[in-house]
């Protein structure tokens, strides 16, 4: 089971669609039903989807006017949700103990691009700083992203 199917299966309550949109939209929901863009690659797909979700966990109302600061709000903490949903912590750990730790590997193992992963990573460090321990793990995020086991 690739990572969309792995978030459609854990969000059984959404309805999911995959058909052609603009080019600019990744993807929209509305309501229980996820739309996602089918022009896109797998991992743009994947990123979007994540995304959607994360909208449809954090967002309310319409939202597609981002000059409206609430709304923008909104889009970012989707955005930065959807990051968490697909490299969680523990997942990264779980990698990390396989021999699973450059970038390029665990964008492809996480079957997202390489700049979700460093969006990602930027974004860990938003939140928990340049470095944290984590379950018995250390994340060093100055330069990259180091994990050790403690």
């Amino acid at each position: 089971m690739n990572r969309m199917e792995s978030l459609m299966v854990a969000y059984p309550m959404l309805s999911y669609e995959f058909e052609s949109m603009p080019k600019r939209l990744g993807g929209l929901v509305e309501g229980e039903e996820v739309t996602i863009n089918s022009n896109r690659s797998i991992e743009k797909q994947t990123e979007a989807l994540a995304e959607e979700i994360a909208h449809y966990e954090t967002s309310t109302g319409n939202i597609l006017n981002l000059k409206d600061i609430k709304n923008s709000k909104q889009e970012y903490q989707a955005r930065r949700r959807s990051c968490f949903l697909l490299l969680d912590l523990d997942s990264l750990t779980a990698c990390s103990d396989v021999g699973i730790d450059t970038p390029q590997e665990l964008a492809d193992y996480f079957e997202v691009s390489i700049e979700f992963l460093w969006k990602t990573i930027e974004n860990y460090r938003t939140k928990y700083g340049l470095e944290f321990d984590h379950k018995g793990y250390h994340f060093n995020l100055r330069t990259g992203l180091n994990i050790k086991k403690k």
